[in-house]
């Protein structure tokens, strides 16, 4: 993840990358050999204190997250951090508490918000009056990822670590605060192949309806329903619209940052940029991110 970001900040004007940081300096020492950086940091601190920059990208495992965000927010810089930031509602609280205590301005990078295909959806579907149905299917696979030797720990919150992509975009789509939560096929933890489904109310009248299957084959997709218009991201990269009466769908073409570099990543470093420069961004904050996180807690309450 790191060097997609690299890959993105070397080709984005505006931006210099001035240090690196690694527990783990030789994969440091090799990135900044790849990107040209000029300075590797032997601690946060130390990168800090040497560079003084406006900005720093965080790019660690699950189990290292805590630790180096805490440490981050120690000094006056913008953070943009790959999630998730905690494998649970208490740790992404507790983070959360402790980056408003320091007033620092803390990003998620919820990269699927700058797909262009999400761009596109959210653009068009906000020309059209009425209430949305949000369809979200989710495929999980912890036990491949148990089995290629990630953490045991990782994998039994893999709702939180993975399905809050997902998740996360009900808070795009669906207009309001979610008031009702109805799990119909509830939660079961475990390997073994299974399935949940619920029911999201919105106070603004929408619907959001949640289903996902673990350990067990699926497309991701995002479907957005209104009277006149369907919108459908199968795969959640691109973009597709129904027009009532036709059977037909409409193919868009996505934008061309989005088939350069990992989708989603151009934009929102354009967006970081936006707000190291104090300008107004579309950047997920932790208050925003933490609304996701609840909303995760109550699909997956067992």
């Amino acid at each position: 993840m790191a060097r997609e970001h690299l890959k993105v900040m070397r080709a984005l004007q505006g931006i210099d990358v001035v240090g690196i940081f690694s527990r783990t300096s030789s994969r440091a020492m090799g990135l900044a050999s790849d990107f040209d950086i000029g300075f590797v940091a032997s601690s946060i601190g130390e990168l800090y204190k040497t560079t003084r920059a406006d900005g720093v990208v965080i790019a660690v495992s699950e189990p290292a997250i805590e630790a180096i965000c805490l440490e981050a927010i120690n000094y006056p810089w913008q953070m943009l951090v790959e999630k998730p930031i905690g494998l649970n509602l208490n740790d992404t609280k507790r983070i959360t508490d402790a980056a408003n205590v320091m007033g620092t301005n803390f990003f998620v990078a919820m990269n699927r918000r700058n797909y262009s295909s999400t761009r596109m959806a959210l653009e068009e579907v906000e020309k059209i009056q009425g209430t949305r149905t949000v369809q979200i299917f989710d495929q999980e696979d912890p036990l491949s990822a148990l089995n290629g030797g990630r953490l045991k720990h990782v994998c039994d919150q893999w709702h939180f670590a993975n399905s809050i992509h997902l998740i996360d975009l009900f808070g795009v789509f669906c207009r309001g605060a979610p008031i009702e939560v109805k799990n119909l096929i509830p939660w079961q933890p475990g390997y073994r192949a299974k399935s949940t489904h619920s029911v999201i109310s919105f106070d603004s009248g929408d619907i959001g309806i949640y289903h996902s299957v673990w350990n067990a084959p699926g497309p991701w997709s995002v479907v957005i329903e209104t009277e006149k218009k369907r919108f459908e991201m199968r795969p959640v990269e691109s973009f597709a619209v129904q027009t009532y009466p036709s059977r037909n769908s409409e193919l868009w073409s996505l934008a061309t940052e989005d088939h350069d570099f990992k989708p989603g990543f151009f934009a929102q470093m354009r967006e970081f940029l936006q707000a190291l420069k104090g300008d107004a961004s579309n950047m997920v904050t932790l208050g925003t991110y933490l609304e996701s996180v609840r909303l995760t807690d109550e699909l997956y309450r067992e």
